[in-house]
């Protein structure tokens, strides 16, 4: 025989759990909670005569003390939308459709940004964001922000002209000039005509011959009475005869429109 007494708590705990849930001690399950008894028992004693299955007269859900036990479903929140995501949503196509009209896609293959999934060619805006800002507000005067607002809507492919590190020369005149020469030398090749060139090699034509890595500075500069565009005209003037004059048109400049 065991001689070791019970703790008196876990004895009660272990009755709590035994007990067979009727209509006799329905009255001492529920008006257990006393100082000293085991809160754990009671609520576990509790939640099982909840969910019992019985036929009293009196239903226990009804019951106040017993309501915190039911299932209860959890609504759906709805997510409000703030004001400033409102804004966003609404003027983000027209800012990004007027910034592409005031920029220009960045001429290297490399100039690219990772944007949801998606590469996108990185763009060079003409003028400042505050320029741009007062441009948009002339345009768009209903526009209900600032210029911090505006500021944080621009898309992260637009960036402004850093000429620390910019890589080619990005002006009016020198902007499509790759351009240019690959349609010359596709109209060469329709006229089988010898005078495709590559920009590399248009460059070198139009100054004095070197064997350096770079031209001397008079040349660069423009001063020597040797070299000029003269030179390209005189290499292009079979293709010019070949052609006629109606199929070689001067290309208008980005900044005509500007």
């Amino acid at each position: 025989m065991d001689t070791k007494e019970r703790h008196p708590q876990m004895s009660e705990r272990k009755g709590l759990l035994d007990w067979n849930i009727n209509d006799e001690n329905i009255d001492e399950v529920l008006n257990i909670t006393k100082v000293g008894r085991p809160q754990k028992s009671v609520e576990k004693a509790k939640r099982s005569l909840a969910f019992a299955e019985n036929t009293l007269p009196n239903a226990i859900w009804t019951k106040k003390s017993l309501y915190q036990y039911k299932r209860r479903t959890k609504k759906t929140q709805v997510k409000r939308i703030t004001k400033p995501e409102a804004v966003r949503r609404q003027w983000e196509s027209k800012i990004e459709s007027f910034l592409e009209t005031n920029s220009r896609v960045m001429p290297n293959k490399k100039d690219t940004l990772l944007i949801n999934g998606e590469r996108v060619a990185k763009r060079h805006l003409l003028c400042s964001k505050h320029e741009a800002f007062r441009k948009f507000v002339s345009e768009q005067p209903e526009f209900p922000r600032k210029f911090s607002t505006f500021s944080k809507m621009i898309p992260k492919n637009f960036k402004l002209l850093n000429l620390s590190r910019r890589q080619v020369c990005i002006c009016t005149k020198d902007y499509n000039l790759e351009q240019k020469i690959n349609s010359l030398n596709r109209l060469a090749i329709l006229h089988e005509s010898n005078t495709r060139l590559s920009v590399k090699q248009l460059s070198d034509l139009s100054v004095c011959s070197y064997d350096g890595k770079f031209p001397e500075r008079k040349c660069v500069d423009r001063n020597c009475n040797n070299c000029g565009i003269e030179s390209i005209i005189n290499w292009y003037e079979p293709l010019l005869t070949a052609s006629g004059p109606d199929q070689i048109v001067k290309i208008p400049s980005v900044g005509d429109n500007h």
